[in-house]
């Protein structure tokens, strides 16, 4: 199992909401990710920090499971994907809890604007130090 980060822009897609109403949302996948691995998903200004944990639960999808259309402020934007993955929210962690300074403290290198591994240490932070 790997674990990710994956960047949410929060003036592109609704995804508190999205979460909110779906059992699963529908994430466009630029990665490796295998069913089981854990996303985390980094929320961008003015959150800057990991906001959401999930599990893939389907990978290499080439239509949307769910239609989370309605949470989409740019549409454009939300639908450029040609694989896409379900994500079933885990957690969802205060604002505060883990912000881009703490990540760039403990290994994430630089600003998160694309999906990347982290490895098991980072994971094992991330539960450590939030639960």
């Amino acid at each position: 199992m790997t674990s990710w980060i994956v960047p949410c822009n929060l003036a592109y897609y609704d995804v508190a909401g999205a979460f909110a109403n779906l059992p699963c949302v529908t994430w466009k996948q630029t990665r490796k990710v295998c069913v089981g691995d854990i996303v985390y998903i980094y929320v961008g200004k003015p959150i800057s920090a990991i906001k959401y944990k999930a599990r893939a639960v389907a990978v290499d999808q080439v239509v949307r499971n769910y239609d989370d259309s309605a949470f989409a402020i740019i549409p454009a934007k939300y639908s450029d994907s040609d694989r896409f993955m379900d994500l079933e929210l885990l957690k969802i962690y205060d604002d505060s809890d883990l912000p881009l300074a703490f990540l760039n403290e403990h290994g994430v290198k630089g600003r998160i604007m694309a999906a990347r591994s982290v490895d098991d240490t980072f994971a094992a932070m991330v539960t450590n130090t939030v639960g």
